[in-house]
């Protein structure tokens, strides 16, 4: 079509008219007339046109223009509303001729050069669409259309070279998104369609893939690319069955060959790395022989790769629970079971699910087999020798010389042992432990069968009911030890011990932690490591308790305890620096702080920790001359040795009470300040200390008076020294008075080093404004900034990037104290100075923040925009997790849900190369939304399962709760 309207000019009438046989020269007066009578009637036609065209009837206008045309070809503006109609029946190709007719005929026809670039514009050709813009602006300058086409056609650009790169990196997803964003401006380019279409086939989204290759096969028949593209979707979803080396791999299954086929279902998995279908059904089949070649592990691994790439994939679920199964990881086999049953509500999957939550729950039980040593199959003989043997070999008489530790442990072997005995020797028992019945709760207790225990020992039939005595219960001769000496089993089992269950006193804990009865919630977390020792959530609950109390030893101890298996378990880190921290240890307290940080930088809880740990180190050290050598603490032990009389010990007291306060008599004030109501309390202790008969005498516990008011005035004495290490009062005054005068002086006269000043500066905004600080922080900002504005070059020369950062700090704190406007100038000041410094790091942070004041008032359309300017910027999988989430967390707020799964799918991967749980977490949910709100509600329950799992990983209890309401609603959608 292209090449027959290139060459093809309608014959205008008066040509024909022309060949005619009469004398036009005889007669030139009929020819103007018939010139001017032919211009009238194709205006007629022209406004007729213009009247179709009004009424949205672009057939009939386009049939008036190419009459008007057919009468004056000359004329450029038929040809520029001829094209206006094209493009509006989409016929851009024709529209695009019409419109280059339009300004060869008339150079400076504005409209004409705009149609052609729009032309340009929608069919791909971003590069000519630009020159005809730009020809736009030389006629118009000031053409705000012009400008903004302008800046479309230079996107398109920049989005075809993303893609170009994107896909040598076979980074599919980025392709789908640059394409997307290109056909915006260019909705009938083929050639950005065909590689969408493409790229979704490459990441296994055919039904996608396919109708974007129809549509373009709806208006180009013959178009190979999306021919190809059809194609290659039908090869990949229909090709599997098929394949020649996955058919030699079944028939090697069939006939047994496992080590055949695992071989060959291998190898068929490296021909077709793209395939993604037949490849998840190659790692199940290979799953399958695994498990047949007991190879489970690997079998498991298989099945989470074909899950991974098809996750509706049933019969891979069902296999990689069976393997969990037989390697006893029955939670793992639950879970799967769980997800089959919801996709698919059988009764097979129900019944494998009811058994996989019932081995479950017999793992959880002492395993009565395993204690005695014997197969689940054994038979009733077996079960009494396998009795004997171990009932001798942990009997505490065999282990009197060993020490205290190892005979608690026997006996606790011993213990079990009977127990195990008294279940597996009864019929009843043993039938209702096989098949996973609580039998505590059916009331049969665990106390051991003497008569069972008898018989196992001596054979022959049970005593008569009565036979056995207490006595005889007592003590039972278990049989002859291997230096035939008589062995006697001496009874020992107390049911005493926790009537409830771990979680449960876990729980009274918190509850009582939480209405401020710490002893009470001591007692339930002690009781619950009584049961489980080792539990280090459990262990730091205690510690906060201790803590609470005042007691920093004991909540170190159980800090540390915590610490003892996993060094980085950040709360135990964190509450063994507290603890450190109320002992006054501030310098190993500071380490802690910083090995938290360290693992959880995004804890704000550590970063105050460092603050308060520095300020208290700060503040601790002084002057030689200021350091003042006191006797604290416990007075007693003056009196207990060289027969001190307490009389003495008063006089001594009195003395150095005197001298002390002749040295500390200006810190009085202070201490009053920091003691408040307690500084009234440690008076009356000194008065009554004067009292010499007071002091003497003793309370009913024997304990002196005199011992317990010198032990109080001790304590006082030592928190007022630990207050004031913390932060005097009269420090902060000293400190304000002192950063003002060095403000004033620094701000008319440059220091000595500049650069060092500017970053201890800069240093100490960070430090206000990480700490809460918002408005010191402002201040200090704009003070360094107005005296380094005053500052050359030569002084500073990075001046620039300097100032660029104070601005990023100053937009950052008035963003948090709600001023988005005067944020949002500041960090585009900072933009302006990183683009005229060619800063790249600054250019990356001015965007990010400006990205962050449009998302926080709302203007989600230009957070997208700015944060996808900043994308090519991005450093580092953490920050294009973060960038990948946000930006799909707008387009959720703006109801594009394909977008904002995709860039939810696109932050999940950045997440996983970096290993980063909570973002992993973050962007499960983020994708799990976008499918609710697009009605995909089986993927929306398998990404809530996903958030769920790692929320429980970063035990994160109310993500837990609030994830768990929403997969509720999704499985409730699904079974509608």
């Amino acid at each position: 079509m292209k090449g027959s309207h290139a060459s093809f000019h309608p014959p205008p009438l008066y040509s024909k008219m022309a060949t005619v046989d009469y004398d036009s020269s005889a007669d030139p007066e009929m020819d103007l007339t018939s010139d001017e009578e032919l211009e009238r009637e194709a205006e007629g036609f022209k406004e007729q046109g213009n009247a179709y065209y009004v009424k949205k009837e672009y057939a009939e206008a386009f049939n008036f223009y190419t009459k008007a045309i057919d009468l004056c070809p000359k004329n450029a503006s038929y040809y520029g509303n001829r094209a206006a109609t094209l493009m509006m029946l989409s016929r851009y190709r024709e529209a695009l001729e019409d419109s280059q007719q339009a300004v060869r005929l008339d150079d400076t026809f504005m409209k004409g050069h705009m149609r052609e670039g729009k032309c340009h514009l929608l069919l791909g050709n971003a590069m000519a669409a630009s020159r005809c813009f730009q020809k736009v602006l030389e006629l118009e300058p000031d053409n705000s259309q012009a400008q903004q086409e302008l800046k479309n056609a230079e996107s398109i650009l920049e989005f075809e070279r993303m893609a170009e790169i994107s896909f040598e990196k076979r980074d599919f997803r980025m392709v789908v998104f640059c394409m997307d964003r290109a056909l915006e401006s260019a909705s009938a380019c083929h050639r950005f369609k065909v590689l969408k279409a493409e790229c979704l086939a490459l990441l296994g989204r055919y039904p996608e893939a396919q109708s974007v290759a129809s549509d373009i096969l709806r208006m180009d028949s013959t178009n190979g690319d999306a021919l190809y593209v059809r194609g290659l979707c039908l090869y990949y979803e229909d090709c599997i069955d098929k394949a020649a080396k996955k058919e030699e791999g079944n028939k090697a299954f069939k006939e047994g060959s496992f080590e055949e086929a695992y071989d060959l279902y291998s190898e068929a998995l490296t021909i077709d790395p793209n395939n993604i279908k037949t490849n998840a059904k190659l790692y199940c089949n290979r799953a399958t022989v695994g498990s047949k070649l007991n190879k489970l592990e690997q079998a498991i691994e298989d099945c989470t790769k074909a899950i991974k790439l098809d996750e509706t994939y049933i019969k891979a679920y069902l296999r990689r629970a069976q393997c969990y199964m037989d390697t006893e990881q029955y939670e793992e086999a639950v879970r799967d079971y769980e997800k089959v049953y919801q996709t698919e509500k059988t009764k097979e999957h129900k019944n494998l699910l009811k058994n996989a939550q019932l081995e479950l729950k017999k793992s959880k039980r002492k395993d009565y087999y395993k204690v005695l040593g014997v197969d689940k199959n054994a038979t009733e003989d077996e079960i009494k020798k396998a009795y004997r043997k171990r009932a001798l070999m942990h009997h505490p008489d065999r282990h009197s010389g060993a020490s205290a530790e190892v005979q608690k442990e026997e006996e606790k072997k011993f213990k079990e042992v009977g127990e195990a005995f008294t279940v597996l020797s009864d019929p009843k028992k043993k039938s209702r432990y096989d098949s996973g019945h609580d039998l505590e709760d059916d009331d049969m207790n665990m106390d051991f069968d003497a008569n069972n225990i008898f018989k196992a020992f001596f054979g022959g039939p049970e005593p008569p009911e009565g036979a056995m005595s207490e006595e005889l219960i007592d003590l039972v001769i278990c049989g002859l030890d291997t230096i035939d000496s008589t062995v006697r089993v001496i009874w020992i089992y107390e049911s005493q011990g926790p009537k409830s269950s771990f979680s449960t006193y876990v729980a009274e804990g918190d509850q009582l932690f939480q209405k401020g009865e710490y002893v009470k919630a001591i007692e339930s977390f002690s009781t619950a490591l009584s049961l489980q020792p080792d539990d280090k959530n459990c262990l730091v609950a205690r510690s906060r308790c201790y803590l609470k109390l005042g007691d920093a030893e004991n909540a170190l101890k159980d800090a540390e305890t915590s610490l003892r298996d996993s060094k980085d378990f950040f709360k135990g880190l964190y509450q063994k620096a507290e603890a450190l921290y109320t002992m006054g240890d501030f310098e190993f307290a500071l380490v802690y702080y910083h090995r938290g940080k360290k693992l959880r930088p995004e804890l704000q809880e550590f970063r105050l920790g460092i603050q308060k740990a520095q300020e208290a180190i700060d503040n601790s050290v002084g002057s030689p001359s200021s350091v003042k050598l006191e006797n604290k603490g416990d007075f007693s032990f003056l009196h207990k040795s060289n027969g001190v009389h307490p009389k003495h010990l008063n006089h001594s007291h009195k003395r150095e009470s005197k001298k002390h306060n002749q040295k500390t008599g200006k810190s009085e004030k202070t201490a009053k300040e920091l003691l408040g109501e307690l500084y009234s309390d440690r008076e009356y202790l000194e008065k009554l200390l004067q009292d010499e008969d007071l002091i003497k005498s003793k309370i009913r516990t024997g304990e002196r008076v005199q011992d317990l008011i010198v032990g109080c005035i001790s304590y006082l004495d030592t928190r007022t020294a630990f207050w004031q290490q913390q932060k005097p009062i009269y420090a902060r005054q000293r400190d304000r008075k002192l950063m003002q005068q060095q403000w004033n002086r620094v701000l008319h006269k440059p220091p000595s080093d500049p650069t060092r000043y500017v970053l201890n500066g800069l240093e100490e905004i960070d430090t206000a404004l990480s700490a809460g600080n918002t408005e010191s922080g402002l201040k200090k900002a704009r003070e360094l900034m107005k005296a380094v504005k005053e500052w050359s070059e030569d002084v500073l020369p990075n001046k620039r990037e300097v100032l660029g950062n104070l601005h990023s700090c100053i937009g950052n704190a008035l963003m948090d104290l709600g001023n988005m406007d005067k944020a949002l100038h500041h960090h585009e000041k900072d933009l302006e100075l990183a683009k005229k410094g060619d800063l790249t790091d600054s250019k990356s942070r001015a965007l990010d923040n400006i990205g962050r004041v449009y998302a926080r008032i709302g203007k989600f359309q230009r957070a997208i925009e700015v944060w996808e300017e900043k994308l090519p910027l991005a450093c580092g999988g953490l920050e294009k997790t973060w960038l990948f989430h946000e930006i799909g967390r707008c387009y959720l707020e703006l109801k594009r849900y394909g977008e904002a799964r995709d860039y939810g799918s696109r932050s999940l991967m950045a997440a996983d190369d970096i290993s980063d749980e909570k973002w992993q977490l973050n962007a499960s949910v983020l994708m799990a939304q976008a499918e609710l709100k697009l009605g995909n509600y089986k993927a929306c329950v398998l990404h809530f399962e996903r958030a769920l799992d790692r929320a429980k990983l970063l035990q994160d209890d109310s993500a837990s709760e609030a994830i768990q309401k929403a997969l509720r609603e999704a499985r409730h959608r699904v079974t509608q």
